[in-house]
């Protein structure tokens, strides 16, 4: 949300209204004008509208000081931001310096406006991205001029500068060498455009899928750590979509190269038992942190992503069904893992009306805190204080407990490593917010754990199970974190494409139906079939319904793809045809509004009009340029989504190739970065992937009513082949005209293996069509 940058009377001795007059004015001794709100006032319920609508009141007030604009662009369960709210924002002097020399805006960078591609990232060139939170200085005339994350409030971390003498260089500059400001405002914005559109590839000829994907295990194996998971260095990241394309290349290698299919499948193994047993992974409540700030996956920052438990679930679901036949107690492990992520989000991120919140906050206010007077991030919250627990909470908790002879809280600091002194090395607790405090990490098996106790197994995950139901309890009573009650539609599709799969691996019958709620949310409150308009975000209105707020904002790439993806997964859990025609609508939609010709690509945000053209310059008024994404972060990016889509979509083509000629065009588009750097787009590798399978593998199943489809059903998704064969499309004949003459057999519902359009005889058994499936 926007915030003015204004000091209250009780952290600033300047003027209340933060009415600071600007160089010249001081000069010529003007009284400045009345300042120009940019917030809304009232209860913080109440929505922004688009970036423009505020943003342009605050350039005009800057123009009219002559002023730089300050632009904080953050996230409101960010603990870093949190961190320089209290060290900078809050100290007089700085709010000072702000509110004499600068027009200040607070911005929320998930927010409706804030989350707009090119809003908050700053390019210094393909395939690269440098966030712009918290600072963005920018001249009136809307060139943005300097951009960087954290800056501490003075000069003392290892030579980096002190956001007061930041500001302090750039307001001189500004007074004394405006000229080189202003040049330097042109030049920024123009390396903007130059690298808003990475470099096509040098050759027109069509691009081999096979190739990216053996440089992408290469550069997958070199950055692995074989002893602790995960790739590279601390910190940490989940990083899904580099598990996401181990996964689909273990299960399509398994018959062609069973080494590298193994590999593959132990690099997933690995990372996410290292998680599962980490301070990553919330043990008491379910889900997982963001990411870890040092190797062993133990100190988190504690935030809590609504798109990051989406694509864990989906990869516990997976790996433990990969793994299943070797390990069937690692294969228990994952899928209970993921168990407790779903369970974590219905309890904790869902609306009534069936849509999914954003996020949790990483900071709150300690056990037998006051409340925060102010409302906001003030001094008395610290990050992780709804999460930790020191030793004589633990002792209170599990008091007069015990597993056998072992006293309950014996048996659970031996499992999860908690010292009377806590267990948080101080050099991951930069602010000595953690100190005497515990995060909970397993470090050992549960076979050693309760040998060490003397313990059978059993014995002790039955106690430890207790232990951890009486801190939820306790944690129940402790001061929330802040709840992100933003509804975005990519981030509910993923919700929803990782509650159909997994809901089908694990045979979950109950998450297919949230998936479907979750689908109806959207389309009811984010999808409006007149005019054939999707939009981003909704928010509560208090009264278990939601709004889209006084300027609905319209959907950007990354919510089409996600949702069309999301469709897609419950289509083929579900077979249900209306799924398929919205996907099918959805995709139609997407290429009409965000397709380049020119390019071959899709741009984050929509052309501005329908006839303006598709080139870069045809960004929306509000928006300078628009971007065109090369890079999977901790999402993957919608280019990298509609690949994998489009892939998938092969199956419905018929005769017209519509999406197999899209797809090529797609991954030609990217071939550059997908041959020498696959790993910055390890999701559009896994489109490679799947499109160099070769021809779309089919299960056409055929039954005369709908609710007779479902023994078969079971039976493939009881198969290995889902998994296995990430590539095989589930669809009715109906769906399809090219298998529109496959009908039931006898009466009987009947199931047709194809590859390529064409179709084997069909079989009418559950234990048939598993013994088909075998075979591929």
């Amino acid at each position: 949300e926007f915030r003015a940058l204004q000091s209250s009377s009780s952290h600033n001795s300047s003027s209340q209204d933060g009415s600071g007059s600007g160089p010249k004015q001081q000069q010529s001794g003007q009284q400045p004008p009345a300042p120009v709100p940019v917030a809304l006032p009232g209860p913080a319920r109440q929505r922004p509208g688009p970036l423009a609508a505020l943003g342009d009141e605050a350039f005009a007030l800057a123009k009219a000081r002559d002023q730089l604009v300050f632009l904080s662009i953050g996230y409101s369960t960010c603990h870093w931001c949190h961190v320089m709210h209290r060290e900078s924002f809050q100290n007089a002097d700085i709010a000072k310096l702000l509110n004499d020399n600068f027009v200040s805006i607070k911005l929320d960078a998930r927010g409706a406006a804030g989350r707009g591609p090119g809003v908050h990232e700053l390019r210094a060139g393909p395939g690269s991205r440098r966030w712009l939170a918290p600072v963005r200085l920018a001249d009136p005339g809307q060139a943005p001029i300097f951009g960087g994350t954290y800056f501490p409030p003075e000069n003392r971390y290892f030579g980096r500068p002190g956001f007061a003498s930041v500001l302090q260089s750039l307001s001189d500059s500004w007074r004394n060498k405006r000229d080189q400001v202003e040049t330097q405002g042109t030049e920024i914005l123009a390396a903007l455009r130059k690298h808003a559109v990475p470099p096509a590839p040098p050759s027109a000829a069509a691009f081999d899928p096979s190739r990216p994907a053996a440089l992408c295990l290469r550069q997958l194996r070199d950055r692995f750590d074989s002893e602790l998971g995960g790739f590279g260095r601390a910190p940490k990241f989940p990083q899904p979509s580099l598990l996401a394309f181990l996964l689909r290349l273990a299960g399509l290698r398994s018959a062609a190269d069973p080494a590298e299919s193994a590999e593959a499948l132990a690099m997933c193994r690995l990372t996410l038992d290292c998680m599962a047993r980490g301070g990553i992974h919330d043990h008491v409540n379910g889900g997982f942190h963001r990411y870890s700030t040092d190797a062993k996956w133990h100190v988190p920052h504690f935030e809590k992503m609504l798109y990051d438990q989406a694509q864990l679930c989906s990869t516990f679901a997976v790996t433990s069904r990969l793994c299943a036949k070797e390990d069937a107690g690692t294969a228990k492990e994952l899928a209970d893992t993921a168990v407790g992520i779903v369970e974590y989000v219905c309890r904790e991120l869902s609306h009534p009306a069936g849509g999914f919140y954003s996020a949790q906050d990483a900071d709150s206010l300690p056990e037998g805190s006051a409340e925060d007077a102010a409302g906001g991030h003030g001094h008395g919250k610290k990050e992780g204080a709804f999460c930790v627990w020191t030793w004589g909470q633990l002792a209170a908790a599990l008091e007069g407990g015990s597993i056998g002879d072992v006293p309950y809280l014996k048996a659970f600091a031996a499992v999860y490593s908690c010292a009377e002194a806590g267990n948080v090395d101080p050099y991951q607790d930069p602010h000595d917010e953690l100190r005497g405090q515990n995060v909970l990490i397993r470090r050992k098996a549960w076979r050693e754990l309760a040998q060490q106790l003397g313990l059978s197994e059993q014995q002790l995950r039955a106690g430890i199970t207790d232990c951890l139901l009486r801190l939820r309890e306790v944690r129940a009573k402790r001061p929330p974190p802040h709840l992100d009650d933003k509804l975005l539609t990519c981030w509910n599709s993923m919700m929803i494409s990782a509650l159909a799969q997994a809901g089908r691996l694990l045979n979950r019958p109950d998450w297919l139906e949230r998936a479907r709620r979750g689908a109806e949310f959207i389309r009811c409150h984010l999808w409006r079939e007149d005019t054939r308009t999707l939009y981003r975000v909704a928010y509560p209105d208090g009264q278990d319904g939601v709004t889209l707020g006084p300027a609905p904002v319209k959907a950007f790439l990354d919510d089409h793809a996600q949702l069309i993806g999301a469709l897609l997964q419950l289509y083929r859990a579900t077979l249900h045809q209306p799924y398929l025609a919205w996907a099918r609508q959805l995709q139609a939609e997407q290429d009409a509004a965000f397709w380049c010709s020119e390019a071959k690509a899709y741009f984050d945000t929509r052309r501005q009009s329908a006839d303006a053209g598709d080139a870069a310059n045809a960004a929306a008024p509000e928006l300078p340029l628009r971007l065109l994404d090369d890079h999977d972060g901790a999402e993957p990016c919608g280019n990298s989504v509609s690949a994998v889509n489009l892939a998938s979509l092969r199956a419905f083509d018929d005769n017209s190739g519509s999406y197999s000629s899209r797809s090529g065009e797609l991954l030609n588009r990217f071939s550059q970065t997908l041959g020498r750097q696959p790993m910055a787009l390890t999701e559009m590798a896994s489109a490679c992937l799947l499109t160099a399978a070769g021809p779309p593998a089919t299960l056409v199943l055929a039954a005369p009513a709908e609710d007779q489809l479902e023994p078969l059903m079971q039976a493939a998704w009881s198969s290995d082949s889902p998994v296995r064969r990430p590539d095989l499309t589930l669809m009715r004949p109906q769906d399809a005209g090219w298998c529109s003459g496959y009908g039931p057999i006898d009466g009987r519902a009947a199931a047709y293996l194809c590859r390529d359009f064409t179709c084997q005889l069909p079989v009418t058994e559950p234990a048939e069509l598993a013994d088909l499936l075998a075979g591929i």
